[in-house]
């Protein structure tokens, strides 16, 4: 259900989607996805951010993902400051490396691309500072950090680097979390759908060496056994340890 607001700009439709806007929330709503669409005219997403924390007073167990326009939002912080407070609420953040810098405002673009070992830091920085919430950091090695862990989708593609790649990833992690998923197997799961793991000749040496079974994905890797966070610590695991060995080939 897409929410109607008095700023909603149903004109950009070419077929007016009437089946999908609703001037309020179905009654059973168990999450919210808040940012793709939304817009930076003023007032639009303080408007929105109102409706969310009247909605969360009314909701037993709110599951939120922000992403997109709520990223630009210079009061994002503290909103998440507030409601991680709030108990049974489940939280996924989907920023790209942008998104990010603004969010952590000490750390830019350029040394998040370039020095993996810095994602890791802010990964563990992001969990302490909202310790509810899930952050899904979206580059060509996407990092995953929630509860304290993090874990590394090691392999991106081309074919995700435009615009609208993004509003199918927050939409799926709010489709896994109305299903019943933690916050930490939707971002998993919702990640490793589409970022395949590429074994290349020297990587299968890798993986011999640190004793992990070759999968050429996440999906057949769950497929033999693993479920969707034990696929991600042994991908991980990968990750970090041909990180030291062969720096200039890894991804």
């Amino acid at each position: 259900t897409i929410l109607k607001t008095k700023h909603s700009n149903l004109e950009q439709f070419k077929i007016s989607p009437e089946l999908m806007i609703s001037e309020e929330l179905p009654a059973k709503t168990s999450c919210v996805v808040i940012g793709p669409g939304l817009g930076t005219k003023p007032g639009i997403i303080e408007e929105n951010v109102d409706f969310l924390k009247n909605w969360i007073k009314t909701t037993e167990k709110p599951y939120i993902v922000f992403d997109a326009d709520m990223m630009t939002w210079n009061g994002l912080p503290d909103l998440l400051q507030e409601i991680n407070n709030i108990d049974n609420i489940k939280i996924i953040l989907t920023p790209h490396l942008s998104e990010l810098s603004r969010l952590i405002k000490d750390i830019d673009v350029k040394t998040l691309a370039d020095e993996p070992e810095k994602k890791l830091e802010l990964a563990v920085k992001l969990n302490q500072l909202y310790p509810k919430t899930t952050v899904i950091m979206k580059s060509t090695n996407t990092f995953i950090a929630s509860e304290g862990k993090v874990f590394v989708c090691t392999d991106g593609v081309q074919s995700l680097a435009k615009g609208g790649s993004g509003d199918v990833l927050a939409g799926m992690a709010g489709a896994l979390l109305s299903q019943g998923y933690s916050a930490k197997e939707a971002a998993i799961t919702d990640n490793c759908s589409f970022l395949p793991l590429e074994v290349s000749p020297w990587k299968e040496e890798a993986l011999k060496s640190i004793n992990i079974p070759r999968k050429d994905c996440i999906s057949q890797a769950r497929n033999a056994g693993y479920d969707a966070i034990d696929s991600a610590n042994w991908l991980t695991k990968f990750y970090l340890d041909i990180q030291s060995s062969k720096p200039e080939e890894c991804c």
